[in-house]
């Protein structure tokens, strides 16, 4: 009975080690992912142009721009629009 409870006793401990080694890369993973937004962002905020973000087939998925009106302009009627039907109507 107590070999069995030292075996459980040690394979717990075995994943309590694992589960923390995978928490510390999750927190370190969180940090990087924190630190590449706020990059991105001055990035974004650097650049007087709107960026559009489109997929393969030439439809706007995203658009970004430091300027926040025209951001929420653009938004409101260019998402999952065609870029040639953006610019034919611009």
């Amino acid at each position: 009975m107590n070999e069995e409870l030292e075996g459980a006793f040690e394979e717990l401990t075995a994943i309590e080690e694992e589960l923390r080694d995978h928490y510390e890369r999750l927190l370190i993973s969180e940090d990087e992912l924190k630190h590449s937004v706020e990059r991105s962002r001055a990035i974004v905020n650097a650049i007087p142009d709107v960026l559009f973000i489109f997929n393969h087939k030439g439809t706007i998925l995203e658009c970004l721009a430091s300027d926040q009106e025209t951001l929420l302009f653009l938004k409101k009627g260019s998402l999952d629009m065609g870029l040639m039907t953006f610019f034919q109507r611009r």
